[in-house]
């Protein structure tokens, strides 16, 4: 009984591990976010959303073109998003995913780079001046840009080893986890984190059977900021 019970074991995690390779998967699916802090602690308080406030998550193949500079954008404290820009269009920054639609950006710098216009999709987009000193001459997209309330930070990321992107299509009610999008890697047999150059980025996701994805937050806020604690992704098929 025990050897037939570890086969069992053994080929439920080497099909999860194949069909997480098979990205069919994952990206011919929607998957909901809940509450999954009872899927760590049985019994533990479970937070219903409201049908209309459930986040939708999807997951998409990351690719980009090779040399390509990839930045990470956090809008205030509210959502995550990435661009990169290819050495062929410099002042082009194209958008990964749909939570900030998907028209690239086209970014010229004034005034020794403290100022940026914006356009998109050949309408004008704004200004924005530079908050602080210019930290990455190379990058001079890098830093702090707009003013308060509608501040917007970019920081490099490195994409090495990241095989798919997820995207949160709206904000979590009672949790500290951003909408927007997110790359992962691969960390373990069924365990994957996000790659981020923000802390309040850093999330892991576990395998637990085939519809079911526990997300965990990998970092920690002041309690009024919201929860960091786990929550679940469940498979459903996509409208």
């Amino acid at each position: 009984m025990k050897k037939l019970f570890f086969f069992i074991i053994g080929f439920t995690v080497s099909m999860l591990l194949f069909a997480w390779e098979n990205n069919d998967w994952l990206t011919e699916y929607n998957w909901a976010v809940e509450d999954g802090r009872d899927l760590v602690t049985p019994g533990a308080e479970h937070i219903y959303f409201h049908r209309d406030q459930i986040p939708n998550v999807e997951f998409h193949k990351f690719e980009i073109p090779s040399n390509s500079a990839l930045f990470q954008a956090r809008l205030r404290t509210e959502r995550f998003y990435f661009l990169f820009q290819t050495k062929a269009n410099e002042n082009r920054y194209n958008i990964i995913g749909r939570t900030f639609e998907t028209a690239p950006f086209d970014i010229i710098f004034r005034e020794n780079f403290s100022r940026i216009s914006i356009t998109r999709g050949n309408a004008p987009w704004g200004s924005r001046d530079r908050v602080g000193q210019q930290t990455d001459p190379n990058h001079p997209l890098v830093g702090i840009w707009g003013r308060l309330p509608a501040l917007t930070e970019y920081r490099l990321v490195n994409p090495v080893d990241v095989i798919y992107y997820f995207e949160i299509d709206r904000a979590i009610p009672v949790w500290a986890v951003r909408e927007g999008t997110y790359l992962i890697r691969q960390t373990g047999n069924n365990t994957f984190e996000t790659v981020t150059s923000f802390p309040d980025g850093h999330l892991r996701l576990e395998i637990l059977n085939e519809t079911t994805i526990l997300m965990t937050p990998l970092f920690s806020l002041p309690n009024e900021s919201g929860l960091t604690a786990p929550l679940a992704l469940r498979r459903r098929l996509r409208l």
